[in-house]
């Protein structure tokens, strides 16, 4: 299931657009008291090197704490933003995206997230269930 955020509008005689994004939607679970990472995010460049990118939470959790973390990712044969640049199998800098609940919490959360960089955007929309 895919959620659409964003606008298109059409005005008399003139289209306007602004983007839209298709958030993938993204389960996860995670014990009381513990943590979980949602994603590894890694952007690199031609020589197969890390490279900045953006990321932003578009819906806060409501039970819950995000946080970044420095972590390793390794380049799959196939992305979801830009290409792979012969750097399949090398191991870039990146950032974990991690979800904490808060003490006492039990139940479903909800993290929007949209990461990119020049090449393009990807949204997120992670259901975390809290056990």
């Amino acid at each position: 299931m895919r959620t659409l955020f964003g606008l298109v509008c059409v005005a008399a005689l003139a289209a306007c657009a602004q983007t839209v994004e298709v958030a993938e939607n993204r389960s996860r679970s995670v014990v009381a008291g513990g943590e979980i990472v949602l994603d590894n995010f890694g952007f690199w460049n031609k020589d197969c090197q890390a490279r900045s990118f953006t990321r932003k939470i578009t819906q806060k959790p409501a039970n819950g704490v995000i946080t970044y973390r420095d972590a390793k990712y390794v380049v799959p044969e196939r992305v979801g933003i830009g290409t792979s640049t012969g750097c399949v199998g090398q191991s870039v800098a990146s950032k974990e995206v991690v979800y904490t609940p808060n003490a006492g919490f039990l139940g479903k959360d909800v993290v929007g997230l949209v990461v990119g960089n020049q090449s393009g955007s990807r949204a997120f929309l992670y259901t975390i269930s809290v056990n």
